[in-house]
């Protein structure tokens, strides 16, 4: 539809006439978007549009068939700035997210809220790349999680640090041209290296186990590229763990074959 040489409305129609989809346009700008169901009269969204003095998009709010709001967009200078999720009644608020930008534009942080304002989770970027990753427990204040990434100069990703609430390192992992090569898991500490895993192969694994007088002894079992235990550092083990006619050739030459897994 055209008035006054602009145009108004813009109708969609299926190939049997139904209406699928209606833009509406004021001076020249979409204010409001409408879905409609196969029947061609069943809403199924909308989306209206808000502009600020300068033209530049502010608000988009988008509503389900029934009225009710299903999520709002807010924006500043062109870029979303905070994004709200609504419950079916289109009033209570299931989350937000507030999106920060720095001098030149790029992304700096999102700040992903739960409806009652506590934190759930925080993403942080430099130069446009997630580096750190927050992930925070119902009260908002105590850390999950956290995950720290790295980069070379060419802005791929080279080392992922995962770490527990405490601080302590439970997880490192290292890329090369965009491929996992290395994983390790750690221990309780974040220092003990429980597991190693290269190239899709496991390398190490040190099992825990408790002794007769409930004490802590750690085995640590070092594999080679055919995924078989190496001698060195089995045998100590085996003679602590077993003792007798069943310390033999034969029970050696089995456990070294020990998998991985």
């Amino acid at each position: 539809d055209i008035k006054d040489g602009q145009e108004v409305k813009r109708t969609y129609k299926r190939g049997d006439g139904t209406v699928s989809r209606v833009y509406e346009y004021q001076d020249g700008r979409e204010v409001k978007y409408t879905d409609y169901a196969d029947d061609g009269e069943t809403v199924d969204s909308t989306c209206e549009t808000e502009y600020d003095s300068s033209g530049e998009i502010a608000k988009e709010t988008w509503k389900r068939g029934d009225g009710t709001v299903s999520s709002v967009y807010e924006y500043q200078d062109g870029r979303e700035v905070k994004y709200t999720v609504y419950a079916a009644d289109g009033e209570t608020v299931n989350s937000t997210c507030e999106t920060e930008y720095d001098s030149s534009g790029e992304i700096a942080k999102a700040t992903w809220k739960r409806g009652d304002g506590t934190l759930s989770e925080v993403y942080e970027y430099q130069d446009g790349r997630a580096v750190k990753y927050t992930s925070y427990a119902d009260d908002g204040e105590t850390v999950n999680r956290t995950r720290e990434s790295e980069y070379d100069g060419s802005g791929s990703k080279t080392k992922e640090t995962l770490k527990r609430g405490d601080g302590t390192v439970s997880s490192v992992y290292e890329y090369q041209e965009g491929k996992e090569v290395k994983k390790i898991d750690y221990a309780a500490d974040g220092r003990t290296a429980q597991r190693i895993i290269e190239n899709e192969q496991v390398k190490m694994v040190r099992i825990s186990s408790k002794t007769a007088n409930d004490s802590t002894v750690s085995y640590e079992y070092n594999f080679d590229e055919n995924g078989v235990c190496n001698q060195s550092g089995l045998a100590d083990d085996l003679k602590k763990q077993i003792s007798g006619p069943s310390l033999n050739s034969n029970t050696i030459a089995l456990l070294k074959r020990i998998t991985p897994e």
